[in-house]
């Protein structure tokens, strides 16, 4: 629901970078988050959030800003 929300605002996704070519393929929990102990029900709520070389501190403050309204929002 939150990627429906902030898509087109934010660069984020569902699932690990190393699966991100894999367009029709399920969302799996991370192996990364699995070693690290994290439980499935969290790890499958995880964002990833992508910046390039050219993002700026602004860019990334409102990333920050419309992520924290649209959460707030679902939680009303």
């Amino acid at each position: 629901m939150l990627l429906a929300k902030i898509e087109g605002r934010v660069a984020a996704s569902a699932g690990s970078a190393c699966h991100a070519t894999e367009a029709d393929a399920p969302v799996h929990l991370s192996h990364v988050l699995a070693a690290m102990g994290i439980p499935v029900e969290w790890g499958m709520g995880t964002l990833r959030l992508s910046v390039g070389r050219y993002s700026t501190d602004a860019e990334i403050d409102e990333a920050a800003e419309v992520i924290t309204r649209e959460v707030k929002a679902l939680l009303v």
